[in-house]
């Protein structure tokens, strides 16, 4: 078992589990088998989207948000490298620290700050939640929501 994966099934069950920027969700077996009551994937990308919806299926209690987490709410452009997972919001400011990641393309896709997500989301206020961030270039703009 990896090393991940041991780490986890020493914890307490959680109520819901929430990935930001699931992409594929290679910890989807792990998150099913944490004993949560609710698993919530939140993925921008629309190819990886359509593929993470065709895997997970109508698997419950597993849901899936379309949206982006950013600071500002509204229609975003989501940067598209030819490496999917390593899309962003933000523009690179110097891919030459990657070695063969280029940019793609970009499009756009509706973004919410982390509170009005997790408003939507009708989490108890007394519940044991995990939240997996995994949104290159907004990790620090989701803590700071988080904060306020």
């Amino acid at each position: 078992m990896p090393m991940f994966e041991q780490y986890v099934s020493k914890l307490q069950a959680p109520d819901v589990i929430i990935h930001l920027g699931a992409g594929l969700c290679q910890e989807l077996d792990c998150w099913r088998a944490s004993g949560a009551k609710r698993i919530i994937l939140v993925e921008p990308n629309p190819e990886l989207l359509s593929e993470l919806q065709s895997r997970v299926g109508a698997t419950e209690p597993i849901e899936i948000v379309s949206s982006a987490v950013s600071d500002q709410a509204g229609c975003q452009p989501l940067v598209l490298y030819n490496f999917p997972l390593a899309s962003s919001l933000r523009t690179p400011i110097n891919l030459k620290t990657m070695p063969g990641l280029k940019q793609i393309g970009s499009t756009l896709v509706e973004a919410k700050p982390i509170d009005e997500l997790l408003s939507t989301l009708q989490l108890s206020e007394d519940g044991e939640h995990w939240l997996v961030i995994d949104t290159p270039g907004e990790e620090a703009s989701i803590l700071e929501g988080l904060e306020r």
